[in-house]
């Protein structure tokens, strides 16, 4: 083969390749266009707009007004660009709102679930707290008479929440509720009842000394509940008690 065949193959096979590569950036270039065009189009706040938002949720605490006021700030958008992270910070920085789910449903709807905090007990005057000892409000307006205060240290918080569930469900059954449980470094514990009686179960075997005390409350002691004003249980057999 002659030095200016050769040539003549070598500059074709570059052209070749120069084809391909400029088709190939020709398509690269158009599939660009097409999607910055869908883009722009899904991307427009008068397409795809947000026209419903369901809320689902059992409130008792959360104001209705504040999370409309809420949703209406975070729903920026439409149904592709609304930042449902947004919105989600936002409605879980509400004090009573102990969990939040966002879904969309195609084509323009909005799924809330919100699940509102359940308090347990008040946090040594200092605010409520949910059975997982979480401190959620320092607003204890309305609850006091209605939940059982917790004096203690924070150490003994899962502790003191778990007895507190324990001793209630014994004293249901004779309509008796705690006001006040207090637990000492030593983890003696004293509970205050609605009837005004103060128990002292100490540290050991409390829940068996609760349970002694109110076989004799049921049968006689309480007939003189209103002149008791303490009483003792951190004795081996029986109890002491303190007169008013």
């Amino acid at each position: 083969m002659t030095e200016a065949k050769v040539e003549q193959t070598e500059q074709l096979d570059k052209t070749e390749v120069w084809l391909k590569i400029a088709t190939r950036t020709a398509w690269l270039l158009a599939i660009s266009l097409v999607c910055a065009f869908i883009y722009y189009q899904i991307t427009r706040e008068d397409v795809l707009p947000v026209t419903e938002i369901a809320i689902n949720g059992q409130f008792e605490h959360i104001a209705i007004d504040e999370l409309q006021v809420l949703i209406e700030d975070g729903v920026e958008g439409n149904f592709f660009t609304l930042s449902v992270a947004k919105l989600y910070g936002k409605l879980l920085a509400m004090p009573w709102a102990e969990q939040v789910w966002i879904h969309r449903v195609w084509p323009d709807k909005i799924k809330i679930n919100i699940l509102e905090q359940k308090p347990v007990a008040i946090w040594s005057g200092n605010g409520l707290i949910n059975a997982k000892g979480k401190l959620f409000t320092d607003d204890v307006s309305g609850f006091k008479g209605h939940l059982p205060e917790f004096v203690v240290d924070e150490r003994y918080k899962q502790e003191i929440i778990r007895w507190n569930t324990q001793y209630q469900k014994t004293l249901n059954d004779f309509d008796l509720k705690i006001k006040k449980f207090e637990l000492d470094e030593r983890k003696n514990q004293s509970l205050y009842l609605s009837n005004n009686i103060k128990l002292d179960l100490g540290s050991e075997e409390t829940a068996q000394r609760l349970t002694r005390f109110l076989k004799v409350f049921k049968s006689n002691l309480y007939r003189e509940e209103q002149r008791i004003s303490r009483i003792d249980l951190r004795y081996s057999n029986g109890f002491s008690v303190a007169w008013k």
